[in-house]
């Protein structure tokens, strides 16, 4: 169960980084989400492949999440379509700062509020997997937190290995 305790961990963990802009946001594995914050950071796959990433970066798991401008639902999980709405994906949130984490007082979604009326939902009740999470927060130190369904988080580190 969400409780007040969860979001002031979530508040702790993210207030020094509400001054990164997002430069960046894909789509991997469907319909989850990655949105890049900070400095751009290029790093190799352990093919050989380049990429690039964010210094931090907010990633969206297999849920049911829906972006919003305003009152205007923008796009969800379920109509997602990768060529199409990932332009629409990166108008709505990129020059964005790093969001405010809000919980509805049904408990039911978490809002992440991007202000200029841009906003993502996640739907906590999400019936599309058994053994998941709702989106994580990686930080450029390595430290990350992953939180599930029911508001658990769990504080990890990450080595630089792909």
């Amino acid at each position: 169960m969400w409780h007040s305790d969860t979001m002031r961990e979530i508040e702790q963990f993210t207030s020094e980084l509400r001054s990164l802009t997002c430069f960046h946001v894909h789509s991997y594995l469907g319909s989850m989400l990655a949105f890049d914050f900070g400095i751009p950071k290029t790093f190799v796959f352990r093919n050989g492949e380049k990429g690039v990433e964010g210094s931090v970066i907010l990633g969206i798991g297999n849920v049911r999440w829906s972006a919003w401008s305003g009152d205007r639902l923008i796009v969800d999980a379920e109509t997602f379509d990768k060529d199409i709405e990932r332009k629409t994906l990166n108008d709505l949130f990129v020059g964005s700062v790093f969001p405010a984490v809000l919980l509805s007082k049904d408990g039911i979604y978490v809002e992440f509020d991007f202000g200029r009326g841009a906003a993502l939902r996640l739907d906590t009740t999400n019936e599309w997997d058994d053994d998941w999470w709702i989106f994580d927060i990686r930080r450029e130190d390595g430290r990350c937190i992953t939180c599930d369904p029911d508001g658990v988080l769990t504080a990890s580190s990450i080595a630089d290995g792909r």
